[in-house]
């Protein structure tokens, strides 16, 4: 049902609950007139608080950026606006519910839990102290210009040091293994080959 009202201006309304049926709101204008309105207009100042509130939640930390098309900010708006605020609302109730009040969370730290479980975090334990399994695998790193399609090689840590500490750094540069083999789990992925891998990553 499309409407057009007459009050101070024209209200337009586009509704699929209700009809062009008026109502007397019961309150009489300055010349003792009953009061009439559209039962759609009613229904709306009843329950447009709700819609006032939501909104504001929303805009708390929005993802909606100037830069995106309108028709993308409407489906950002509704998938992390609209929906996020009435599962927060929802969570909250159930907190209430079932007697935990103070689990309760407001929109902010609502969103940084969806973000957290998300991503997998555990806030027990940082990324430092997080167990990493070590294994050797091939860099992905390509050598540039001609050679583009081949992988750099690097001398083997472990090879590297051993000649170093016996003969030093020259005879070391002479004699290290070049390898394209390299540890997945330790900072900076250094070089290993097959025999030095063992000997810094005991069982």
């Amino acid at each position: 049902m499309a409407l057009k009202w007459k009050d101070k201006r024209d209200v337009l309304m586009l509704t699929t609950k209700h009809t062009d049926k008026m109502v007397d709101t019961g309150k009489k204008t300055r010349k003792g007139e009953s009061l009439i309105k559209p039962e759609a207009v009613i229904y709306y100042n009843s329950s447009k608080q709700g819609i006032d509130v939501s909104d504001q939640l929303a805009s708390y930390q929005s993802p909606v950026r100037k830069s995106i098309r309108w028709y993308h900010k409407v489906a950002v708006e509704l998938l992390l606006g609209t929906s996020v605020v009435n599962a927060q609302l929802l969570y909250n109730a159930h907190c209430v519910d079932t007697g935990n009040p103070n689990r309760t969370l407001q929109i902010a730290e609502f969103r940084e839990s969806i973000i957290e479980s998300l991503l997998n975090c555990n806030n027990r334990c940082s990324p430092a102290e997080q167990p990493k399994v070590h294994f050797l695998r091939v860099t992905q790193d390509k050598e540039g210009g001609k050679r583009i399609n081949r992988r750099k090689r690097r001398y083997c840590i472990g090879c590297y040091n051993q000649y170093t500490q016996s003969s030093g750094r020259e005879l070391a540069k002479r004699k290290a293994k070049k390898v394209i083999t390299e540890c997945a789990g330790c900072p900076g992925n250094p070089r290993f080959c097959y025999e030095c891998f063992p000997k810094y990553h005991p069982l």
